[in-house]
């Protein structure tokens, strides 16, 4: 095992040891205490994550480039460990809030990202929701952190203000570095107005 590669197991495991300790010293210290202390992991959980190189539960948050503010949660995080093979996630959420006022959050099943692109991509069936009032689902999400940029792969389909609408594709981004988000949808567009059920078809 290489230094780099033995750090960064240790990153992992140290930890996981340090709550260990900690569960079991809070535990013991209890007075009416008599059956024995289940550690919150197992042996073969521990192996597995040594193995894989596995972070289950990450949190992050932060600031982009562009000033937005990034959050990332996920069920299971397996870091990208070589440059042809992709972390891959599960439950992964995204939120975006930026200083303008626009919010969107995204969530799939399935998600990988690629540190060399800084790309997140998520699929497995993915809702999308925006502080202008849509709720979409697309199969295909590819999302850049750095601009907040997203892009969603048809078929799109949900709700919007007073609508209901499809679409083959959308896009939320920056038309320019100082403007804010704005949401686009192109590639044949239909939309049902919800008041009077007029069906509005675009190219």
């Amino acid at each position: 095992m290489t230094y780099s590669k033995t750090v960064y197991v240790l990153k992992i495991v140290l930890p996981l040891i340090a709550l260990g300790m900690l569960a079991s010293l809070f535990l013991l210290s209890r007075s009416q205490m008599d059956a024995p202390v289940a550690l919150p992991f197992s042996a073969r959980d521990l192996d597995a994550r040594i193995r894989e190189q596995r972070i289950s539960g990450p949190i992050y948050n932060g600031t982009n480039t562009a000033g937005d503010d990034i959050s990332l949660s996920a069920g299971k995080i397996i870091p990208q460990t070589t440059p042809d093979r992709p972390g891959q996630m599960t439950d992964l959420a995204i939120k975006v809030a930026t200083a303008a006022g626009t919010e969107f959050g995204i969530s799939a099943q399935l998600g990988e990202y690629d540190s060399n692109t800084t790309q997140v991509s998520l699929r497995g069936g993915v809702d999308l929701t925006t502080s202008a009032g849509y709720q979409l689902t697309s199969p295909l999400v590819s999302f850049d952190p750095r601009y907040s940029k997203l892009t969603a792969q048809g078929p799109i389909v949900g709700q919007g203000p007073n609508m209901t609408l499809t679409a083959g594709k959308l896009e939320i981004s920056r038309p320019t570095e100082t403007e804010s988000l704005q949401i686009r949808f192109t590639q044949g567009i239909k939309v049902v107005l919800n008041a009077s059920h007029e069906s509005l078809p675009h190219d």
